[in-house]
């Protein structure tokens, strides 16, 4: 395995740990390989973007800067607010390089952060799916 690998199975949590890929209308996640595609198009992300982009991916609701640290860092790591702002600007960033990544990360005011699929009138969040299971 990887040393990219490697870290990014330290820091997700146990339920996250399966890493089961997950997939919606352009968004495909596959965290064996720690690859992304949006739209087709492959993105490099490093393992700490790859791990906030997936524990938003795999939760049911908008989760909040600390929920998003603790599968981001290691346990012996504790950032700070700021450092889980400062990643989540860059994965922002990363995502609008490629057509339909612009917007796909939406703040809830007072909530947290959630995937969003972008459309001309109103987002609307995403609904992945786990690869090979019935939905």
């Amino acid at each position: 395995r990887s040393r990219a690998t490697s870290a990014l199975a330290r820091r997700m949590p146990i339920s996250l740990s399966q890493r089961m890929p997950l997939t919606t209308s352009g968004l495909t996640l596959d965290p064996a390989r720690e690859r992304v595609e949006v739209g087709g198009i492959r993105l490099a992300l490093s393992s700490t973007e790859f791990a906030l982009l997936y524990a938003m991916a795999a939760a049911s609701r908008p989760l909040g800067q600390p929920e998003l640290a603790s599968p981001a860092w290691t346990e012996g790591e504790a950032p700070s607010l700021n450092a889980v702002e400062v990643a989540l600007c860059r994965l922002r960033k990363r995502l609008a390089r490629v057509p339909g990544g612009a917007g796909l990360i939406e703040t809830v005011r007072g909530q947290g952060y959630r995937l969003c699929a972008p459309r001309p009138d109103a987002p609307e969040c995403l609904s992945l799916t786990r690869t090979g299971q019935d939905a």
